[in-house]
Order: C-alpha cells, then structure tokens, then sequence
C-alpha cells in the first residue's frame, strides 16, 4: 500500500516542491485537515493550513503542531474571536501571541495586551491594531488610501483589504483610482513571489470586478512592467479581453505582436 502513499505525505524534503504543489490543488476542506494533522514535512502542512476554513480544527493546530511557524500560521488563519482571544493573551510563545492579534478586534483585550504583555513587541502590535480599528471609525477617504500605499507585506493583508472595502463604500466598487491602489497593493505583496497560482487567486477571490478590459488596458499601457502584472493573471483573464483592451488602446501591429506573444497568446 506504501507505493499508493500520496505524495504529501513524504519525508523526503527533495519532494517537498512536488508536496506543496499537490497541496495547493486541494480544495476539498476535509482532504486539507488531513493534510494539514498529517504531512510530516511542516511547510507543506503549513500551505494546507493557510486553505482551511474549519476553526476548531485550526485552533486544535496552532495548539498542539510541533512546529512554531505552522502554528503561526494557524494563529493568522483564524478569525474565531474566542479563539485569538485565547492565544493572543495565554500562549506561552510571544509570537504566536503576536500572531493572533492581526485578525483581533476585541478593544478590550487588545488593551489588555497593550499594557500587559511581557514583550515590548507584542504590546506594539496590540498598541498598532488599536490605532487601525479607531481609524476604521473614520470616512477620511485619504486616510483609507494612504493605508492601502502603506502595505508592503502579506502580514498587512487583512489591514489592506479592510481599507479597500471600507473606500468601496465610500467610492464606489468601480472607482479607478479604488482599484489601481488595491491591485498595486497586492501586486507588492505577491507578485514577486513564485507561486503566481496564489498571487492570482487572491485577485480572484477578494476583487474579481477588477478583471475587465478596462483592467487589462491600465496595465499593458505600461509596457513591460504591466505586461508582467497581467502574465501572473493569464489563466483568470480571457484571451479576447486581452485582445480587446489592446485593439481599443490603437497600438500599432507591432506593438500589438509584441504584447500578445508575451502574454503567449496566437495572433488573431
């Protein structure tokens, strides 16, 4: 039966690429837990960890994995207040509790933490997110901007997103200006790393109403560096309108030959 054994479930580390691509097909949640209780290798239980949804069974994780990054990271998946609230003023790991504060919103026990904690950096944190949730309270639309421009990191996520959906009401959902700053802050935050797949699921998943002609063209008017940007969404963004967006910007032929055999797509 060993030579059936999934490919997750290696130990050797020269697989653990193969594991981790394996990984990142699942979407089936049960599949995921089991993944993520039972890979030996901790980074490729770490990519099934960042898919799960299940709450108790990631607490159960960022309880009890003997590994501190894949218990990070359960920390970070959660967002079961009681849970956070839990690891956020009891774990004995500093940063795990540093962790659960990023998806905290309970005032009280931030300022709990804010005063409390025996490590000056977690107390920075509690001391930063309380600043965030007040400023949440705001209708500044520059003040909503200026924390998008700020994200530089995917530990900024969730702040970053926060902004955007708060300037969608503000703005609008098709606000230009709105969805440049959004895609620009997810394009810091992904576009340079290898798994491209995740840099564009995460366009797909939080804003599809970006992916439009009107999309495609702000960012192959930009040459190469746009070109760069749309290549990492090629399998989300149809062809024809890619093909739209270049015939309605009037490049020339050759211009034109250039882009779409960049992107990999046939002339028409």
């Amino acid at each position: 039966m060993g030579l059936f054994k999934p490919v997750w479930m290696t130990t050797n580390w020269k697989k653990e690429n193969a594991a981790v691509d394996a990984v990142q097909k699942i979407t089936d949640q049960i599949k995921l837990a089991r993944v993520a209780q039972n890979a030996p290798i901790a980074n490729v239980r770490m990519w099934a960890v960042e898919k799960m949804t299940d709450q108790v069974i990631l607490a159960s994780i960022a309880k009890n994995d003997t590994d501190s990054n894949v218990r990070s990271k359960a920390v970070q998946t959660l967002t079961e207040q009681s849970f956070l609230i839990d690891f956020a003023k009891n774990d004995k790991d500093s940063h795990i509790r540093w962790s659960a504060i990023n998806n905290l919103s309970n005032k009280s026990v931030l300022e709990h933490i804010a005063k409390n904690d025996n490590e000056d950096y977690v107390r920075k944190a509690a001391n930063e997110k309380l600043a965030s949730i007040n400023q949440f309270d705001s209708d500044d639309v520059e003040v909503f901007f200026k924390i998008i421009a700020d994200c530089r990191f995917a530990y900024a996520w969730d702040e970053g997103y926060k902004a955007f959906s708060k300037l969608q009401t503000l703005c609008g959902k098709t606000d230009v200006r709105l969805i440049k700053a959004m895609f620009d802050m997810i394009y810091r935050m992904f576009g340079e790393a290898e798994e491209s797949d995740r840099f564009a699921n995460h366009v797909k998943e939080y804003i599809p109403e970006i992916i439009s002609v009107d999309f495609v063209k702000e960012y192959i008017y930009i040459a190469d560096v746009g070109i760069n940007i749309i290549k990492k969404l090629r399998h989300i963004i149809p062809v024809e309108m890619i093909i739209k967006a270049c015939n309605e910007i009037n490049f020339s032929d050759d211009e034109k030959k250039y882009i779409l055999t960049s992107l990999g797509i046939a002339q028409p």
